[in-house]
């Protein structure tokens, strides 16, 4: 979804450049106290970035929100699941034991079903 907007941005932008490019006459622009005169172009491309960044600004707070709802389910699922389930940095490097004694990491006190052909204990 995020390269659909990034498409749409790049197409407004290049349509906004290609409109300033071809306006370039001078107009004045005015505002509650104060005046000023310039390009069209500039003035088109100040009110686009202007727009981006009030844009911008709208969004961060339902980012920031988004992002503690995340973490606040994560640890809500984390006090769900039973201790011994939870590695401590949530993965774990150890391989599996029926993996181990295959491989002849460690030993094998059953054989295990699942490493028939290459198991150096069954």
């Amino acid at each position: 979804m995020r390269q659909v907007y990034f498409i749409g941005g790049l197409v407004l932008g290049v349509i906004i450049a290609i409109f300033a490019v071809q306006n370039t006459m001078s107009v004045e622009v005015r505002s509650l106290c104060w005046q000023t005169q310039g390009p069209l172009a500039a003035a088109v491309l100040i009110s686009a970035a202007a727009g981006a960044v009030v844009a911008l600004l709208l969004g961060i707070p339902e980012e920031f929100g988004a992002r503690w709802r995340i973490r606040s389910l994560e640890r809500r699922l984390d006090g769900l699941r039973p201790r011994e389930a939870r590695p401590p940095d949530g993965r774990s490097d150890d391989p599996p034991s029926f993996l181990a004694a295959c491989l002849g990491l460690a030993p094998a006190s059953r054989h295990d079903s699942r490493c028939r052909l290459s198991c150096p204990h069954g």
